[in-house]
């Protein structure tokens, strides 16, 4: 009771030294303080030394009787027995397993488990065995270590392949090709497998789908090769890299990781002729040396080959992969104008009713690349791109122009700022490729617009706007 006086004194006279400043105030509570403390643990050191310690004696276990077990004599093992204490310990535990109890306890699979019945014991008293003639007709048995020595089985744990990147570039590549794929990986314990689209542009690929252990693997984007995948000529379907083994993959080869990975062999499956298949590259790589010179090997990527070939030949004209990706100035036949795409959107958004922004992109530092060669842009768009699709992930990106992405943002009108805000103040602090930030101009649809060009041309004013003042423009 008289700590809790003292508490209460303490709070009282806390705000009163506050108010009034007295220093006599101040002292008088850090003795209250003190003293509350100090009857605190006395109270609480008394609580302790209050409780009694008491002490439980385990019971002793009972004294077992051999003699209630039906062991009336104990042997050593003699080796005229040998023989025949082998065979009873294979009659009698030919269908016993021995397994630790942690084995059970983890979930963990095992190979060669066995489901074989347990073993019963029937007692029947004809086969009862006197102490009298139990020399004569009781072998003995071996001893318990003998016995689990024999008959005991050594159990290796199954290891399991652990997929961090699983992802397609669409809907449809993600419910029917990556389930293929994922098979096709198991199937010949390969490291990754990824499906690669070809671009207009030589030596570029774009990643569609990519089944992978390496979180390093890359999920989506494009990147450039400084070399062709197969040599000049070939007309095999299935190219294995290298064709000796012990050199390991060039690491030019292996764009679909963000960095280098030791990778020891590459399996490569080109397809050729005017099908729609003939557009993409089938990869498979192994970190162990030799996986696909098996003919067990070749034979899966064979079949695996076909099916995917199959699959991608089945693609509509509207649903094909190359046009949605592809999308330059330079007016391949393979390339879908800017016009459609934008018409596209907006046909969408207005059967829909659902609002429709464009927001168009400029990299700051495209300025300064003026007069570099067509691999330096192609690596810095690259980066861009990757950046870009990272960032704007409620957005469709698609590529207007040399270092200039157009972005479709389906969400509401109201939040279009807050999300454009967001998008140039994620490249703020960008170093390298992508230094010196980005200029974001946005259009919002509406009914002023009456086709692609209308809308386009609002947009391209925002980012003209946004270059120069430097802050994001938005025309509502």
């Amino acid at each position: 009771m008289l700590r809790v006086v003292f508490i209460i004194l303490a709070i009282a006279t806390l705000p009163l030294a506050i108010v009034l400043g007295q220093l006599a105030l101040y002292a008088l509570e850090l003795v209250l303080v003190a003293t509350a403390a100090y009857l605190t643990t006395r109270k609480l050191r008394k609580a302790h030394n209050d409780i009694p310690e008491s002490f439980m004696k385990a019971p002793m276990p009972p004294e077992v009787d051999l003699s209630s077990l039906g062991i009336v004599d104990i042997r050593p093992v003699t080796s005229t027995a040998t023989g025949s204490k082998n065979k009873i310990a294979t009659d009698l535990f030919d269908s016993v397993e021995f397994i630790s109890a942690s084995d059970h306890e983890d979930g963990s699979e095992f190979e060669n488990v066995d489901d074989e019945p347990g073993l019963s014991t029937v007692r029947d008293d004809s086969d009862v065995i006197s102490p009298a003639d139990s020399d004569d007709r009781a072998p003995q048995l071996p001893g318990i270590g003998e016995l689990a020595t024999a008959v005991s089985r050594v159990k290796t744990r199954r290891s399991r392949a652990t997929i961090l990147v699983s992802q397609a570039s669409s809907r449809r590549l993600t419910s029917v090709l990556l389930p293929a794929m994922t098979s096709l990986r198991a199937s010949l314990n390969a490291y990754t497998v990824c499906l690669l689209r070809r671009d207009v542009r030589p030596l570029r690929f774009h990643v569609e789908a990519i089944v992978s252990q390496n979180s390093y693997a890359r999920p989506q984007g494009s990147f450039a090769l400084s070399q062709p995948f197969g040599s000049a000529g070939s007309t095999e379907l299935i190219s294995i890299i290298p064709e000796r083994t012990g050199s390991g993959v060039p690491s030019d080869l292996l764009g679909y990781y963000y960095e280098h990975i030791p990778v020891e062999q590459l399996a490569v499956v080109e397809y050729s002729g005017d099908s729609q298949a003939s557009n993409y590259v089938l990869i498979a790589d192994s970190m162990e040396p030799g996986l696909f010179d098996a003919p067990q090997a070749m034979q899966m990527l064979q079949q695996y080959g076909v099916l995917i070939k199959s699959i991608l030949d089945t693609e509509t004209e509207e649903e094909t992969f190359v046009q949605r990706e592809l999308d330059s100035e330079n007016g391949s036949n393979l390339v879908r104008p800017r016009r459609e795409i934008i018409r596209e959107e907006m046909e969408n958004a207005r059967s829909n009713d659902s609002p429709l922004s464009l927001a168009l992109v400029f990299l700051n530092s495209g300025e300064k690349m003026a007069g570099a060669t067509a691999e330096e842009i192609d690596i810095v768009e690259t980066e861009f791109e990757l950046r870009l699709k990272a960032v704007a992930v409620e957005g469709v990106v698609e590529h207007f122009g040399e270092l200039t992405y157009g972005i479709f943002f389906h969400g509401p009108l109201e939040n279009v700022a807050a999300w454009a805000g967001n998008l140039q103040s994620s490249f703020a602090r960008e170093s390298g490729l992508l230094e010196g930030g980005i200029s974001v101009g946005v259009a919002m649809l509406g009914e002023r617009h009456d086709g692609p060009d209308e809308f386009r041309a609002e947009a391209t004013a925002a980012l003209r706007e946004a270059f120069d003042s430097g802050e994001c423009t938005i025309v509502g």
